[in-house]
This record gives C-alpha cells, structure tokens and sequence, in this order.
C-alpha cells in the first residue's frame, strides 16, 4: 500500500513539473557602435521586455518580465503555455527583437539574439513614448480613455479602466487614484501595421549637426510649446545622433494611423496628436519629397500627446 501511495506522489509530482515549464538563458543585442556593415557583433542585452504572444504577429500579449541584465530565468504556468505559443524578447532602446516558439525552446540555458527587423516584411512595431499633456482654461476634472489595436504593456500614472485626474492650466496634473501630480501621462505597447504604413511618399533628410534647430523649429510649427519640445528633443536627441543622417516622417493627429484613439471628457478645443518614425539614411536611396506639416495654433483647452520610433526596427517608442 506505501508502494501505491509512493508511487501516486511521485507521479502527481511528475504530472505537477510536467505542466509548467522553465526558460532561462542571456538575451544578445548588436553592438552598433564597434560594428562594421553586416559584421555584427554582439554584447549582453539591458533594458528588454518579454511578452508571451499567443500567435507569431498576435496583437494580444502578456508581458512577464522586465529586465536591465542580460541573464533571465523565469517559469511558465500551465495556463500560460496553454494560452501562448510564442515568447518575444525586444530591447527599449536598441530597436531589436526576436521572437521565439516555446515548444521548440529546451531545458538547457538558451542565447537569445536580438535582431533588427526588415520592415518591409515584418509591421510588428512597439509603441513605447507617447506622453499626454493636458492644459485646460481653468482647473477642470478630466477623464480619458484609451483605445489601441495592440496590446498595452505599461502605463504611469497605472490606467485604471482610464485616467481620471484634475488638471490646471499650467499644465499640472492631479491623478484621482493615488492623488500625486505629474507633468504628463505616460503608455507604451505593441502593435502591427502593414507593409503601407511604411510606404512613405514624403518626409525629411536631416544630419546630426542639424537635428535640435529642425525639431525646435518643426515641432513648434505643428503647435508645442517650449516644454513639451524640451522633453521630445531630451528623449530622442540621443538616438538621432547615433546617425550621420536620419530620414524622419511625421504622423500629425491621425491616432498613429488609425491604431490609438483617445476619448477625452469634456472634449478639447485643440488637440495635438504628433508621432515621429526615423532611420538612418544611407545616402543612396532616392529622396522623397518634403513632406508639409500643418501649422497649428492652439487654443482653448488643449491636448498634447508626442511619441515616436525607429523606422525599419519595429519598434515605435
């Protein structure tokens, strides 16, 4: 009878280790600046998230961890392994990812090598620096809601079913759920596009030493203020530089074509909507036209949200 009970535990414990399933491993990235043309090479992976994807280019994803060290470990649950076939590693700031299926994946320590995407091919883009400004006429109660075909990995101050914050016309907001102030609120996330959200018919060509004047220039003409292009220029200003030349297009007040749509109570007078897509330019493809922006005076209350990404990465931040 101890034999029988023995040998139930022993294969409930079998059963139990069977169900779930652990992956661990070092995550690799491209080192782009000791690296010649197609002569990568690569150096321990910082700063990258893991989703679990239930399809390859699924616009549902769970993310289950976040790291700032090249090392990781973690175990998936039976109802995890149920419901996703494929896990994605991608990097915040070196616009790479990979994507792997977890049935092929075994027990041993795995290397995960972060590529670059080819964006002809490939629309998976993450959407990782949109900031929200609000300025009303005078101290107004705000609610909004957000609605993105993709999936939302983070938000700050937390989205609660929405935000709901009391906002004052310099620009301060007031979060109702944990009633701290913040100059802005924050949401990234994952999406996909097709192959014609890259077919761009204009755009700009602009080189390192000219990268602050044209930004400060095109950002106030599409109607920010000194502050929100402080902040555009602070964030992005690094990753443009990496490039001699950056060929960058605008999307103005379009939702990121048609993927993130904001419902706001009570409703804006002015809304500006500003998200910046840029690669480095090779120099030997044809130019495209300039592209026109529009010029926008603000007024009333006003709602400002920028973001931007890097062309032919997938990722949008």
């Amino acid at each position: 009878m101890r034999k029988i009970v023995l040998m139930l535990c022993l294969l409930s414990l079998a059963n139990t280790a069977s169900a779930q399933k652990t992956i661990k491993g070092k995550v690799y990235e491209p080192d782009e600046e000791n690296s010649l043309g197609d002569n990568k090479e690569f150096v321990e992976a910082r700063y990258y998230d893991v989703v679990l994807r239930k399809h390859r280019f699924s616009e549902e994803g769970l993310r289950i961890a976040g790291s700032d060290t090249a090392a990781f470990a973690f175990t998936l649950t039976k109802e995890q392994l149920r419901k996703y076939k494929f896990i994605e590693f991608g990097s915040l700031w070196g616009g790479t990812y990979r994507v792997l299926k977890i049935k092929d994946i075994g027990p041993d320590s795995i290397d995960v090598i972060l590529r670059r995407l080819n964006y002809e091919y490939d629309g998976e883009v993450q959407v990782l620096k949109p900031a929200i400004y609000l300025y009303p006429e005078q101290e107004t109660a705000v609610s909004i809601k957000h609605t993105f075909k993709g999936t939302v990995l983070n938000t700050f101050p937390e989205y609660k079913d929405g935000w709901n914050v009391v906002a004052s016309p310099d620009g301060k907001l007031k979060n109702k759920a944990d009633g701290r102030s913040y100059n802005y609120l924050f949401w990234d996330g994952s999406t996909h596009f097709g192959k014609e959200h890259f077919a761009y018919k204009d755009g700009f060509y602009v080189s390192r030493k000219e990268i602050i004047p044209f930004l400060q220039q095109r950002l106030a003409q599409m109607g920010l203020n000194e502050t929100e292009i402080n902040d555009f220029i602070v964030y992005w200003l690094p990753a443009l530089n990496k490039n001699e030349t950056n060929f960058i297009h605008f999307w103005v007040n379009d939702d990121i074509d048609h993927s993130s749509k904001l419902s706001v109570t009570p409703n804006p007078e002015t809304v500006i909507r500003i998200f910046m897509e840029y690669k480095a330019y090779d120099g030997k493809t044809p130019k495209l036209p300039e592209q026109q922006l529009p010029q926008t005076v603000r007024k009333g209350f006003v709602l400002v949200e920028w973001g931007g990404g890097t062309i032919g990465s997938g990722r949008l931040e």
